[in-house]
């Protein structure tokens, strides 16, 4: 059944954008290998290090890592636009624990009140991507960077504070250490 992420209906503005935000994971399981987290550059920080030292430039400074995250679309579940924004942003695939692990609103600073009939109202619902495929080849490539981070250093890496209390949240729930 399609979400509403962009619904067209007339309490659109009110209820604001939806969107899917995923924190993809690797490892910690019985073999062994440390949990990672995998965190991508903002496009905006990528767009900018570009500008100053050319094409290929390196990964941003800290802390402007981000999870992936991005809008539900109303053609798709919002199980779909998690995957998708994983696989646009960050190149990666895998298996997503449902149902989401957070869910959180806030105040977009970045649009306009009446930017595409929205309101500037966010809702987010953040799920755990766990990863098993990570192409070479992903649509945002070229404009971001990604970077697998020990669980322990995530939340320094992380831009927006609203995304480290998520994080350390989780943690806290499921003894991440």
């Amino acid at each position: 059944m399609p979400g509403n992420g962009t619904s067209s209906s007339s309490s659109a503005p009110a209820q604001g954008r939806q969107l899917a935000c995923c924190i993809p994971v690797r490892g910690g399981g019985v073999d062994g290998q440390a949990l990672e987290v995998l965190l991508v550059s903002s496009r905006r920080c990528a767009r900018r290090v570009e500008a100053a030292t050319g094409p290929g430039g390196e990964v941003c400074p800290q802390p402007n890592l981000v999870f992936p995250k991005g809008g539900w679309e109303s053609d798709e579940t919002l199980l779909e636009a998690a995957v998708r924004e994983a696989y646009e942003e960050a190149g990666v695939s895998g298996r997503l624990e449902t149902p989401h692990v957070d869910m959180f609103s806030y105040e977009s600073l970045k649009d306009r009140p009446d930017k595409g009939g929205h309101s500037r109202q966010r809702t987010v619902y953040v799920f755990v991507l766990h990863v098993t495929t990570e192409h070479s080849v992903w649509p945002e490539k070229d404009s971001r960077n990604r970077v697998w981070v020990p669980v322990s250093s995530v939340s320094g890496r992380l831009k927006h504070e609203w995304m480290r209390t998520v994080f350390d949240r989780l943690c806290a729930e499921r003894n991440w250490g």
